[in-house]
């Protein structure tokens, strides 16, 4: 069978594969991206979910924050119709204000205010999360368990205050506050919030983190959500809109619909690309494509990650490069719990169960030094799936979420 696995900005590699050998096929999206996310935003918008419509929502001289969590694509273009919305309600350009996570603007995502109007977009404004800046953070409240909640100055003084997030199908991720918490809070959050034992969904600790960021979007007032569910090519797949609580259930149904993809059996090798352009090639995809290999691939087989990644490692990826002992990287990772702890834990289980082939713009020693397999032309990646007995495809594989039958 011959199958066009896409990766990267627009890059595509030819994989030949006999149908004997083939077990799953996911290199096609099962839906289609939105060809006008703007456009859907705003029927979203007039008829949300278990909430009225946002106009209703709204009154002239309202303070309004649009916060951005991280990972949301083509966030300009969600912007634009809710900005637009705002000011036919009344709402003054200068009383609204766009906040941005620090990792929408670390991989390079695009500005949120780019598509509004010239004279809007120079009074809105735009703001940029710093967990570390205590001046920017205000105190919310003590959760049950007496912990100080900080967040972001901008949400505390709102009148409303809508989220954007982006629904992910692996567990745990985009489980918490909406995209609101721990996403705007202070360091000291976040870094409790980085905990190995949170990738487990059905975990004590989990449930408890799940617990904890509903009551901060409760004891914040927050009453309205907006969530998009990640299609291939960095695109939308949908967008929701409406309470809180029914856009975080309906928005995590979704994406499990479109990223739920069953196997019925490991394979010796597991082709995974990383699509999308530079805003998708992070390391922290990275680890959401091993992680999703790992869970289809036999012991001791093979991963090819085909991607256009080549932006230097964090903290917990250069500890995994610098420390010859893994268990001892490992340790000292999950003590420091670094902002990529995440990805390095996700590379370090795939690496010790599979031999992972790495297609990249990284340095070739980097490379070596994580215990990867540099793979220098895509071609080598389809000479690879040749000589294998088994293989399983996944196209968009930083959202892919396989599930082998027992």
């Amino acid at each position: 069978m011959q199958l066009d696995l896409r990766y990267g900005n627009g890059a595509s590699l030819g994989l030949e594969i006999d149908d004997t050998a083939l077990v799953a096929d996911y290199s096609q999206p099962r839906v289609a991206n939105l060809p006008d996310p703007g456009a859907e935003t705003l029927l979203a918008l007039a008829s949300p979910l278990e909430f009225p419509s946002l106009d209703q929502a709204v009154t002239p001289g309202d303070m309004v924050t649009i916060a951005i969590g991280g990972g949301v694509p083509r966030a300009a273009a969600l912007v634009r119709p809710i900005v637009d919305l705002l000011l036919r309600c009344g709402v003054s350009a200068d009383s609204i204000v766009v906040l941005r996570s620090p990792a929408n603007v670390q991989r390079g995502a695009e500005d949120p205010c780019a598509e509004l109007p010239p004279e809007v977009r120079g009074a809105v404004q735009s703001l940029i999360h710093d967990p570390n800046d205590r001046s920017s953070l205000a105190y919310l409240a003590a959760t049950a368990d007496a912990r100080p909640i900080y967040l972001n100055r901008a949400l505390c003084d709102a009148d409303l205050v809508i989220p954007i997030a982006a629904a992910q199908s692996g567990p745990a991720d985009g489980a918490y506050g909406g995209g609101l918490y721990p996403t705007f809070s202070n360091q000291e959050t976040q870094k409790r919030y980085r905990n190995p034992l949170l990738r487990d969904a059905d975990s004590e600790v989990a449930a408890r983190a799940r617990s904890e960021a509903n009551e901060v979007a409760w004891l914040l007032g927050l009453l309205f959500a907006i969530q998009v569910a990640p299609g291939a090519d960095a695109g939308i797949a949908a967008v929701l809109a409406g309470s809180y609580e029914s856009v975080c259930r309906r928005a995590r149904e979704l994406s499990l619909e479109i990223w739920d993809w069953p196997i019925e059996r490991r394979a010796s090798l597991v082709v995974a690309a990383v699509d999308g352009g530079a805003p998708e090639q992070t390391w922290e995809n990275i680890g959401r494509a091993l992680a999703a290999a790992n869970r289809a691939v036999v012991d001791e087989g093979a991963i090819a990650i085909v991607s256009d990644l080549a932006g230097d490692p964090g903290l917990a990826i250069q500890m995994l490069a610098e420390i010859e002992d893994r268990r001892a990287a490992l340790a000292e990772i999950k003590k420091q719990r670094p902002d990529d702890l995440v990805p390095a834990i996700q590379l370090a289980k795939a690496a010790a169960r599979a031999q992972v082939y790495l297609l990249s713009h990284l340095d070739e020693a980097l490379v070596e030094r994580l215990g990867l397999a540099r793979v220098d032309e895509a071609q080598d990646v389809a000479r690879l799936a040749r000589r294998h007995r088994s293989c399983t495809v996944l196209g968009s594989a930083q959202h892919g979420m396989p599930r082998v039958a027992d």
